[in-house]
Order: C-alpha cells, then sequence, then structure tokens
C-alpha cells in the first residue's frame, strides 16, 4: 500500500467527564500511535470523547482490558465507559484531526504548540511539537510536572539528561530555558520516537545542541547535573539507582501515580532530600543533593 493510500484505525470511547484521566492513563497501557481527547466545558454535562489510533485494527477486548484495569486504579467504574467504536481513517484525515483537537499549552514561562499555532507573549518560551505518533505533547499531568521542573532546576552551563524522551520534549524545553546550557542529551528505547525527537529539535532549533542515544539510561555515560525521567513507576524502580548516579544535583522523577508514591520513596537513599509534587492523580518526586 503507497503512502498516499495508507489508512489508521481509530478506536473511540466515551465515559463521563470525571473519566477523562482513566481514558488518558489507559492510553498509555495500548500499542497505539496516538490520541486525542474532546472535552466539553466545565459546565456542559456532555461525556468527554477519546479516540486512540492504531497502526493494524486493534483487538476490542484487549482495549477493553486496559480502560476497565484503568478505572479500577482510579475507583472508577468501568461499565461507565462506552466503546469502542472502531473505523478505518484515511492518513491525510488522521493528520487533520489531530490539528482540529491539539491546542496550545501553558506551563510557567513555556508554552507547547503545534508548528501552525500563533503564540504572543514577550517572555513565553516556545516549544513547537508536531503532534504525531510520539507521546509528550504537554497536556498530561506528567509532563507538565517535569516542565515545571525543567524551569526550575536548568540553568545556564547546566548538563541535563531526559530518560524516555519520547518527542524530546524536555530536552527541547532544557536548552530553550537554558540558552548556554552544557551536555543535553535525550535517550529511549523506541527509535521512531527518536526521529520524531530529533525533527522537533530541528524546528526548534536546537537539534546540534542535543545528542540523541537509542537505548536506556545504563547506555549514557557520565553524570548530570539535572536528570529528568518521566516514565512509569514499575519502569523506574528497575533503573533508580542508575538514574541516581547519573544526577549530580537534581532528579525528577515523573509518571507515578498518588497510591505509588510509596514504591518510589522507600527505595530513595537514607536521608536523600526530596520533596513531592501533586497534579490530581499523579505525582512527581524532586530528589536533590
Amino acid at each position: 500500500m503507497s503512502e498516499s493510500q495508507r489508512k489508521w484505525y481509530a478506536a473511540t470511547f466515551s465515559a463521563p467527564a470525571e473519566y477523562a484521566e482513566v481514558l488518558e492513563f489507559a492510553v498509555g497501557q495500548m500499542d497505539a500511535l496516538g490520541s486525542e481527547i474532546a472535552m466539553a466545558p466545565a459546565y456542559d454535562e456532555r461525556p468527554v470523547e477519546m479516540t486512540v489510533y492504531f497502526e493494524i485494527s486493534p483487538d476490542n477486548k484487549m482495549l477493553r482490558e486496559s480502560l476497565s484495569d484503568a478505572a479500577r486504579v482510579y475507583g472508577l467504574d468501568p461499565g461507565s465507559i462506552a466503546g469502542p467504536k472502531i473505523k478505518s481513517v484515511a492518513d491525510q484525515d488522521w493528520l487533520a484531526e489531530w490539528k482540529r483537537h491539539w491546542r496550545p499549552v501553558k506551563v510557567g514561562r513555556v508554552v507547547v504548540a503545534a508548528p501552525w499555532h500563533d503564540v504572543d507573549g514577550e517572555d513565553t518560551i516556545v516549544v513547537r511539537i508536531e503532534p504525531s505518533m510520539a507521546f509528550g505533547t504537554g497536556t498530561h499531568e506528567t509532563t507538565r510536572a517535569c516542565l515545571e521542573a525543567v524551569q526550575e532546576l536548568v540553568r545556564n552551563g547546566d548538563s541535563f539528561l531526559d530518560v524516555g524522551t519520547g518527542t524530546g520534549i524536555l530536552a527541547i524545553a532544557a536548552a530553550l530555558v537554558a540558552p548556554s546550557a552544557g551536555h543535553i542529551a535525550a535517550c529511549d528505547i523506541d527509535k521512531e520516537a527518536l526521529k520524531i525527537a530529533e525533527e522537533n529539535a530541528r524546528s526548534n532549533g536546537v537539534a546540534d545542541r542535543i545528542e540523541f542515544v537509542a537505548g536506556t539510561v545504563a547506555d549514557i555515560e557520565g553524570e548530570f547535573d539535572v536528570v529528568a525521567a518521566n516514565l512509569t513507576a514499575d519502569t523506574i524502580v528497575p533503573i533508580l539507582d542508575v538514574l541516581i548516579k547519573r544526577s549530580k544535583r537534581a532528579l525528577v522523577l515523573s509518571g507515578i501515580l498518588a497510591e505509588q508514591e510509596r514504591m518510589i520513596v522507600e527505595r530513595l537513599p537514607d536521608r536523600a532530600a526530596y520533596r513531592v509534587d501533586r497534579d490530581g492523580e499523579w505525582i512527581s518526586i524532586v530528589l536533590t543533593k
């Protein structure tokens, strides 16, 4: 099939508005290319709708299991989630849907925006991210927490490591927040995601300042002033010791549900100085040395 004839598959779910985070969490458990969420205004009682895109037609039962597991994590009833409705989508239609739903996200001085968005603000740092087949567009609580930490911790002259870079958003933000930063590196085990991250770095004019590495934190040499790992708790735990060793001044851990706090904290070194930042059901842990 030629690129112009290529089709994707879209699975659409709907649920009450309070299930928005459940749907977003479930997407992370699916082998998806991307997703979009359509939410009504807060005063509107219409349901929230999530559409998830796949390269091949997804298994209906597996999708329902992911949603049910996510709902239980949040203590909500899986039966309130309707769907999925699955349909094939032409490539061009898929891209158009991204553009229609995606909106700029402001986190402190940083605004994450698509290439087609106009962003105003004299003191604004704009990170341009092409919505595509990698996660990390600034909309999720865990990414926002990391963007806040980057602005707080990364200074000119600092080195920075982004573990599990996805779209490259944190590494790019670090390069823009600290124009005279030292060594900036970003790693990911997903080579396709790395390609997208490199493209995003080029579009932001910082590709020559970021070293992209295909692999895990264990494949990165040396120490960094600040390390950020926006992963999941079960991914962080096995590599926590390495993350701590790689960080000289600060380590930011994110992608952690509030109920998983102890899972991480009890594995930190004795007398470690850390704080826990909360955003809804999610937390980030900032370890300082």
